[in-house]
């Protein structure tokens, strides 16, 4: 069974207006998935400097996701190759530390639905 990961991201731009980032990665096969990603903002857009202010905010942040796919996409590379044969995650992706965990839980039976 394929699931999604969708992850939501508050921020804070030095307006003190914030937005919220939706960011889902939904698999389509082994190999390959669909991402799609929202911001909300707290209103809309009432002139067209807000509007562009909202869409340069947007970019950022798509910029942003767009490289931490590439990263992800040439991890996953490298997975593929089986060249590694453990995998040590940074102190400050607990993200990827609770996943894991709970992964290990399951398949040890520790974990119930």
């Amino acid at each position: 069974m394929r699931s999604s990961n969708t992850c939501a991201y508050p921020d804070a731009p030095s307006t003190g207006e914030g937005t919220l980032d939706i960011d889902t990665i939904i698999p389509t096969g082994n190999d390959a998935c669909v991402s799609k990603c929202v911001m909300l903002a707290p209103e809309a857009p009432k002139s067209e400097k807000a509007g562009r202010y909202w869409g340069q905010n947007d970019d950022v942040i798509q910029t942003v996701f767009n490289d931490d796919l590439e990263i992800g996409e040439n991890i996953q590379k490298g997975l593929v190759a089986g060249a590694n044969t453990e995998i040590l995650f940074g102190r400050y992706e607990i993200g990827l530390h609770l996943g894991t965990n709970a992964i290990h839980d399951a398949l040890e039976g520790r974990l119930s639905a």
